[in-house]
Formats: structure tokens, C-alpha cells, sequence
């Protein structure tokens, strides 16, 4: 009965052995009569050529027994994040181009793959049984990689890694002891879909365990001789449930922080944690964490555009409207440096804070030309167009909604600016100014 007993415990093992294979894995312009002038300059991540890794660490442990398994997946992220180029130029109310000068509102399409792989370790120890057995994958796996998103499609929620269980292949070893004999021997497993192990028993007991998953079966057999030369066999077919290979998000990578240059957050795995459950183990995570940087991300800039912002407002009035004019041109200098002559999507990412002070600023100087000058006054048209042309080119909703731009409309043009909603109306302009920015 003793030779029995340690056989039926090794049985077990075996058969918890390759169920563990059996799936695979500043200030804003409010003060000035400006609220809603700026907009809400998006830091989604930036288009580009991503690395990073991931680490899902867990154990798994069965009910009612010492086993306990410890489980590592690692996963080497290459996304590509590919803006489309703007096909048509963005128009003003009055039908004149507009120079972008933010962030196109689309987000980045993403691409790409990761390559994961996983090492394993187990443990079972009961009084006169000890099984130890590690594992790892063969090769990584290369998934590929899907953007999820929110409702409105703009923000990076979590990217799927999308595969088949058939693309793990494990490959490891086992030894079992017991009062009377040692079990040596090899695992094989195709994630969901195949495993076999082939162990070779000495000491008291001599001979072969075999085991072979395959079709929604598992067929063990143990054939050994015992000291006195009494041959011992036994065979067992088991019926277990076949995994689907269809091609689905093995793993999500969930975004938790993002910016420009850098994203990251935790690692899921649905499929990993069902099966564990339905299997009727516990699932213990242990590590959780992903993380990518932007190839292009350039701290020195982001540091560059914080410190911009950061600087003391220019003080501009009504009472002076050249010297108003003057601020901004050299304001728009500066800014104009660290935006470059053709930014990146990146580039405008990173320079939100800077976005945010030269339009506030650009409504102070508009501001003051406003009230500083007449509406008669011819040499103030073109001043006023270019700071509205400016705050235009940074979000177009925002633009139309601004009074201090509404206010201008009116009087470049005599016409009420149209709402938000409304079409696009050509209006005819004062002949004595050039609305086109440089």
C-alpha cells in the first residue's frame, strides 16, 4: 500500500506538472476675461519608436496541499506609435489656411510587438515526499500589439498583446523523492495544446512514468520493477478541456501614467488568472509593472519648456499698445526657439507648458490692442489678425469660444464671430491687411 500511495502522489504531481501548461500565457487667461482660451493641450503619448519591458510575477498554490508554483514573465516592448500626415489644411472661419500650431487632435496609430517569455518553479513537501520542478519557454514568444482606448477613441487606455497559447513552447525538469526512491525526468508542453513527460524512477522502485497531453486527453502509464523483481504497472486516461487557439489578448499592458516620453503602469492577464482559478488553484500575484520610453524623448527639452513657462508674465496694458505689440513679438521669439521650424509630434507634445504661456500671453497683448487702440486704426488690423490667427492655430473649438477673440472678430470684420457648431462661412476681409502668419 506504501508503493501505491507514493505512486499515486507522483501521479498527481504529474498531472498538476502539465496543467500548469495547459494555457498559455501656469496661470490661466481667466483673470483677463479669457476663460476657455486656452486648450487643453493633449499629452497623450507621442508618435514614435517605443522600448520597454514588462514583469508579471505570481504564485500559484493548490488547495489542501504544499504545492506551490512561482511563475516570471518578461517581456521585451518595441511599439511604434504613426501619425497620419494632415491631407487638407485646416481652414479659418473667413476660408484662409491655418497653421497648425499644436498637437493634431488624432492620436497616434499603434503598432508593434513584444516578445515574452516565462520561467517557472515549483515546490511540493509532504513527510516522506519532496517534488521540486522548474521550467521556462524554449524561445519568446512574439506577440503583437493592439491600442485600447476610451469611448472617444483619444486616450491610450491599455495595449493588448494579441496571440495563440500554441506560440509558448516550455521545456523543463523534475525530481520526486520519496522514503524508498528518486524520479528524475523531462517536461515538453505546446501551451493549450500539447506535453509530455518522461521520467525514469530509481532506488526500491525502478522503471519509466510516462504522461502525454494531446486532443483533450491525458494518458499516463508507470511501469516499474520493485527489489524482489515484481513488475508494477499502471495506466491512466484522463479527459481534460481543450484550450481555444484562436488569436486573442494573451496579456494587457494597462496605462497608469503617460506623458510624452514615457508611459507605463500594471500588467494583466485574464486568460492566465482564469485558468488558474478555473482549475481550482489560487492565484497570488507577487509583480505587476510595465513600463516604455520614447526613442526621441528629450528630458532637456521638457525641462526647457517648463522653465519657459515658468518665467514672469510680461507686463502689457491698454496704455500702451506698441509696447504691447513689442512684448509679444519678442515673446513669440522665444518660443518660436524652442518649438523649432518643424516640430515633431513629440516635440509639440513636450512643449505643452510652453503652449499654454504663449497663448495666455498672446491674449494679454491682444488684450490691450483691444483697449489701447481705435477701431479706425488701420496699422492695429494686422496686429489683431496675426494674435488671432495664433490662438486659432492652437485648437479652433477654444478659438471661436474665447471673448477676447470674438471681440476682435467684430471688429476686423463687423460680423459676429460664428459659434462653435456653426459651418464654416466665408466673410469678406478688410483689404487693408495681409491675414496670412509667417
Amino acid at each position: 500500500m506504501k508503493t501505491k500511495l507514493r505512486l499515486g502522489l507522483l501521479g498527481s504531481a504529474v498531472l498538476v506538472a502539465l496543467g500548469a501548461f495547459s494555457v498559455a500565457p501656469v496661470a490661466t487667461c481667466a483673470a483677463q476675461g479669457g476663460s476657455g482660451c486656452v486648450p487643453d493641450f493633449s499629452q497623450e503619448p507621442a508618435a514614435g519608436s517605443w522600448r520597454g519591458n514588462f514583469t508579471f510575477d505570481y504564485r500559484m498554490t493548490v488547495p489542501d496541499t504544499s504545492a506551490g508554483f512561482s511563475l516570471a514573465w518578461r517581456g521585451d516592448i518595441a511599439i511604434a506609435l504613426t501619425k497620419d500626415p494632415d491631407k487638407q489644411a485646416r481652414r479659418s472661419v473667413d476660408g484662409t489656411p491655418v497653421q497648425t500650431l499644436s498637437r493634431d487632435e488624432t492620436p497616434p496609430a499603434l503598432a508593434g510587438r513584444t516578445d515574452v517569455t516565462m520561467a517557472m518553479s515549483m515546490v511540493m513537501s509532504d513527510p516522506g515526499l519532496e517534488l521540486t520542478q522548474n521550467a521556462a519557454t524554449k524561445k519568446a514568444a512574439s506577440l503583437s500589439t493592439a491600442a485600447e482606448r476610451d469611448r472617444d477613441g483619444k486616450k491610450l487606455v491599455s495595449v493588448a498583446l494579441l496571440g495563440r497559447p500554441q506560440q509558448f513552447q516550455f521545456g523543463g525538469s523534475f525530481t520526486a523523492r520519496d522514503d524508498s526512491s528518486v524520479t528524475t525526468g523531462e517536461v515538453d508542453a505546446v501551451g493549450g495544446r500539447s506535453g509530455s513527460v518522461r521520467g525514469t524512477v530509481e532506488g526500491d522502485l525502478a522503471g519509466v512514468v510516462n504522461a502525454d497531453l494531446g486532443n483533450g486527453r491525458l494518458d499516463s502509464h508507470v511501469d516499474v520493477v520493485d527489489r524482489r523483481g515484481e513488475r508494477r504497472t499502471a495506466d491512466n486516461l484522463t479527459q481534460v478541456g481543450t484550450v481555444s487557439q484562436q488569436r486573442r489578448a494573451l496579456f494587457r499592458l494597462v496605462v497608469e501614467t503617460k506623458g510624452c516620453g514615457k508611459i507605463g503602469g500594471r500588467v494583466e492577464s485574464d486568460e492566465l488568472v482564469n485558468e488558474i482559478r478555473g482549475g481550482g488553484m489560487v492565484f497570488v500575484p507577487v509583480r505587476s509593472e510595465w513600463h516604455a520610453t520614447l526613442a526621441e524623448r528629450d528630458e532637456q527639452l521638457e525641462q526647457s519648456a517648463e522653465r519657459y513657462a515658468k518665467g514672469p508674465i510680461p507686463a502689457v496694458g491698454s496704455r500702451d499698445p506698441e509696447g504691447a505689440w513689442a512684448s509679444w513679438q519678442q515673446e513669440w521669439t522665444e518660443y518660436s526657439a524652442l518649438r523649432g521650424a518643424d516640430p515633431s509630434d513629440y516635440r509639440l507634445c513636450a512643449l505643452k507648458p510652453a503652449h499654454e504661456r504663449i497663448v495666455e500671453v498672446t491674449l494679454l497683448a491682444l488684450r490691450a490692442l483691444l483697449d489701447g487702440t481705435a477701431k479706425s486704426d488701420a496699422a492695429a488690423k494686422p496686429r489683431l489678425w496675426r494674435l488671432m490667427s495664433v490662438i486659432e492655430g492652437f485648437g479652433r473649438e477654444t478659438y471661436l469660444a474665447c471673448p477676447a477673440v470674438r471681440e476682435a472678430y467684430e471688429r476686423l470684420f463687423g460680423a459676429s464671430l460664428p459659434q462653435a457648431s456653426t459651418s464654416r462661412a466665408l466673410v469678406a476681409r478688410d483689404p487693408g491687411f495681409d491675414p496670412v502668419i509667417g
